[in-house]
């Protein structure tokens, strides 16, 4: 979720929504007055594939990939070494960077990551970046800068919803009111590529809290390294995405235009002028020592032959295959499906729609066998509460319908310095917490899904969303290990049905599911599940054990967040709001 909406009230959001559900929605975008990018050439997008720096330990990979037709993959689950990885790539990079990304900070690490091209640029690196509209430094100023600071550095915005950076709130509340649709259609994905030969997707964006350097919150995400013929089909959507008419180079917004003319806005002339700290300095360090990179990846490595990457179309607007739907979300839905045996899924958000109820409810009634467990963020955790919320009131069909396990992370977790690396230590608050960020599905323990993608309406259809899907047993047995880490008993809560109460319990669960099926309020205050806690010297159940109750203890709907603002927003939602859950 953007700063700007985590700054505006749950019920001045939900009023707005309660507003716009009455009033007509139209499509994006600004199109009509801005700018369409000319067609690149198959001869211009060749030209900017190269191999990086002979220097670098991936180049030979490369090389290997090329003559082998496989592919070369590295887990980046730590997000101190998902940033080093991205630093040695830019600093290597002969011909072009390619950035897609949802959020950009104007933070240490966003400014970091910014220096660090420009300076490729000035090597004569091809520099090309798209950031969603919606979540861009709202800064005429500074994108003035950005559009004239060399030549080879091109920023363009996906969807955006006026002409101008600095439109204000005024404009926001308009669209809101007369175009949500267009308002509300995001691009999610993240994809970084280097040379046309070296790719990252999944489910980072750029700054602090994604690289292990937030002050207040820390993201436990994952994303994925890749050499191969995969990346020629992530090149070809960053492509698809650049050319399109929905994405607008900043330079043609109305007020970047006019600083740009007048000259008024800030030039960085010096790597002191981009204030960086000193949190870089190992990574920094280890990105120029060829042994330093082969230790913290080369040697990490897997060797695989078969990835697909699906990536949306910009305005997810396709209607394909038998569900009918876009291409992310096909391939999702298909993948899923394709389960026998089991799933693992780490998500942040666990809001199922109306089709993943349909695919979830068959695949049971067909396999009732099948293993589901389930990674996701607690109320403590979460840093969507309204997202939070909607898992809440769906939670007893997740566990009673779907035989879902599910665990839910805990914001301190004990293997925190497993999960984030130990650096920046010194500038976390009282309140500093981890929360899950990742968007990962393994099935079967033999293919995984990394990406963009979560497990809600929004990315489902709304957002446009990528990721790759990874048919290689070793690669998906490390990632499930990285998952089932999560949800062990230091790391996370597990959810459970309430311990029955006789009579109680009874007339409770009917009246309880009568009104959770209303759409629109759900009032009933005694809750199916709750989180528990694995007692000591104890050994891990499932829920479905007979003797689960003597395992563990009850630890509250909502631990360590009892009577605080999350739970009463969480609460407020589930009661009042249930229709808005295909926004969220």
């Amino acid at each position: 979720m953007t700063k700007k909406y985590r700054q505006i009230s749950c019920v001045t959001v939900l009023f707005s929504l309660i507003l716009v559900a009455c009033s007509s929605v139209k499509d994006s975008t600004s199109e009509e007055s801005l700018a369409v990018t000319p067609m690149i050439s198959a001869q211009e997008r060749a030209s900017l594939v190269g191999n990086l720096s002979p220097t670098s330990p991936f180049s030979h990979y490369i090389t290997e990939a090329n003559q082998n037709n496989n592919h070369y993959v590295n887990i980046l689950n730590v997000g101190n070494d998902a940033l080093l990885a991205r630093l040695h790539l830019i600093r290597n990079a002969q011909k072009s960077i390619f950035i897609q990304t949802f959020i950009w900070e104007q933070d240490e690490t966003g400014r970091l990551l910014a220096y660090e091209i420009i300076e490729a640029a000035k090597r004569g690196v091809e520099v090309k970046i798209i950031v969603d509209f919606d979540t861009i430094i709202k800064e005429a100023a500074l994108h003035a800068y950005l559009s004239t600071v060399h030549p080879k550095v091109k920023v363009k915005v996906y969807n955006p919803t006026a002409d101008s950076m600095e439109s204000g709130y005024l404009v926001f509340a308009r669209n809101v009111t007369f175009n949500f649709g267009g308002l509300n259609q995001r691009m999610h994905n993240k994809i970084f590529i280097v040379d046309g030969q070296v790719g990252i997707t999944g489910g980072r964006n750029n700054g602090n809290e994604y690289f292990d350097r937030g002050a207040g919150r820390n993201f436990r995400d994952s994303d994925v390294l890749l050499i191969g013929e995969v990346v020629q089909k992530m090149s070809d959507s960053f492509w698809e995405y650049w050319q399109h008419p929905l994405v607008v180079d900043t330079s043609n917004m109305i007020d970047v235009t006019a600083a740009i003319d007048s000259g008024n806005y800030p030039k960085f002339n010096s790597r002191e002028s981009y204030a960086l700290g000193d949190n870089f300095d190992e990574i920094e360090k280890c990105s120029d020592n060829p042994s330093c990179i082969e230790d913290r990846f080369i040697a990490h490595h897997f060797i695989v032959d078969r990835i697909d990457f699906f990536a949306d179309e910009p305005g997810k607007t396709e209607e394909i295959g038998e569900f009918q739907t876009t291409r992310a979300t096909d391939a999702l839905a298909r993948f899923i499906l394709s389960a026998q045996n089991s799933i693992v899924m780490q998500t942040p958000y666990l809001v199922v729609g109306k089709g993943g109820n349909s695919i979830f409810g068959e695949m049971v009634k067909n396999n009732p066998d099948l293993e589901i467990r389930v990674s996701s963020n607690s109320l403590a955790a979460a840093d969507h509460v309204y997202a939070y919320a909607y898992s809440y009131k769906n939670k007893k069909r997740y566990l009673k319908k779907f035989n879902w396990q599910i665990f839910e992370f805990k914001p301190t977790p004990i293997d925190a310095d497993s999960i984030i690396s130990p650096i920046a230590t010194d500038i976390r608050t009282t309140d500093y917490y981890v929360s899950i960020h990742a968007k990962t599905y393994v099935v079967d323990s033999q293919k995984v899904w990394m990406g963009s993608f979560n497990l809600d309406p929004r990315s489902a259809n709304l957002n446009t969303e990528a990721g790759v899907i990874i048919y290689d047993e070793q690669v998906a047995l490390a990632v499930q290990q990285d998952i089932k880490r999560d949800m062990s008993n230091d790391n996370s809560w597990t959810i459970a049905k309430r311990e029955a109460r006789p009579i109680l319990s009874f007339f409770s669960g009917i009246i309880g599911t009568l009104i959770q099926s209303i759409p629109i309020v759900d009032l009933w205050p005694f809750t199916y599940s709750g989180s528990y806690e694995l007692l000591e010297g104890e050994q891990q159940v499932p829920m479905t054990d007979e003797n689960f109750y003597d395992h563990y203890r009850y630890v509250g709907p909502f631990p360590e967040t009892s009577g605080t603002t999350k739970e009463i927003e969480t609460r407020l939602i589930k009661g009042f709001f249930g229709a808005f859950q295909g926004l969220i």
